[in-house]
């Protein structure tokens, strides 16, 4: 082992280092490392566990990368190996809009009318079946799979399918529900029959990384229908070259990322994934079609405009 590394350190000595691209927020000592595409990312995380790194994620599916815990020192020696594309500070994501509990909303109201004025306080899908045999794939807090608002003729409508974040598999935040809800309760949801797959990629804290949601979107990549899957991501932090072309690389292959613009009234430009061009990046109105005061938007790259407060109802 001292032999290797000290070849490797030889050999980083007279390597010309890989970028380092930094974030706004990092996690320190974590990092996610972008391959060239002809790079077999197996052999090169080997590499890194004999320099005394420590590899987290694997991704295979919507990029040639991975991300892991290393030192300054192994920092230095990954940067000089070849084949390294450029290694990318992992950083600090967040959820975009704190979970509310409240009955019927005006917003789901408005969606099925042409102007504000026009408010029933019901609401009539326009997609046939009201979603069914459809996925939505959200990435964020998890879901409450029992909420009344998921039950289905064969149990709830809505689970927890893969988590990246820690080892408790329900929502412990509530942030994951509202936006299941809002996408597909009974009552609530905008397609009331559609089936609900969390991918919870944010903590209890909802705080989650640029790691844990390129590892949620790898699993999406690899499990998705491309003719009838969504992903819905109400979830963003600072700009991660990775983690957008991971989101390019999923709507390439045909499923469509609708993305929040934010809640901190700043360009969406500099937070991802709502920068990514590809993306359905969605900012918030009030009940008179005007823009809300607190979402991020940018008009490159704000897609729609919707009412942020339709939810759900209990979220525990």
């Amino acid at each position: 082992m001292r032999a290797f590394l000290t070849l490797l350190l030889v050999a980083v000595a007279h390597a010309e280092l890989a970028p380092l691209v930094e974030n706004v927020e990092p996690i320190p000592g974590k990092y996610i490392i972008k391959l060239k595409d002809e790079i077999n990312v197996d052999e090169m995380t080997a590499t890194v566990r004999l320099s005394g790194g420590h590899v987290r994620h694997i991704f295979r599916h919507v990029i040639n990368a991975f991300s892991a815990e290393l030192s300054d020192r192994v920092l230095d020696i990954v940067r000089g190996l070849p084949g390294v594309e450029y290694v990318e500070q992992d950083g600090v994501s967040r959820v975009q809009a704190e979970a509310k509990i409240g009955d019927f909303s005006w917003g789901i109201d408005r969606i099925d009318h042409g102007t504000p004025k026009s408010f029933d306080d019901a609401y009539t899908p326009h997609i046939s079946g009201g979603g069914r045999g459809a996925t939505v794939w959200v990435l964020d807090t998890g879901v409450r799979s029992t909420h009344e608002q998921f039950k289905g003729t064969a149990g709830s409508r809505a689970k927890i399918v893969a988590n990246f974040v820690d080892s408790r598999d329900e929502d412990c935040n509530g942030h994951g529900t509202h936006c299941c809800g809002t996408i597909g309760g009974t009552t609530l949801g905008v397609a009331n029959q559609v089936t609900v797959n969390a991918v919870k990629v944010m903590n209890c804290n909802g705080i989650g990384s640029s790691a844990s949601i390129m590892a949620g979107l790898d699993y999406v990549a690899k499990y998705a229908n491309s003719r009838m899957d969504v992903v819905s991501m109400s979830i963003g932090g600072g700009a991660s070259p990775t983690q957008d072309q991971a989101v390019e690389a999923l709507i390439a292959d045909g499923v469509p990322v609708a993305a929040a613009a934010g809640n901190s009234n700043q360009d969406a430009c500099y937070y991802s994934p709502a920068r990514v061009p590809t993306a359905i990046t969605v900012g918030a109105t009030n009940e008179r079609d005007k823009r809300a005061p607190t979402p991020t938007m940018e008009a490159a790259w704000t897609s729609l405009l919707l009412d942020p407060t339709s939810g759900p109802q209990q979220v525990n």
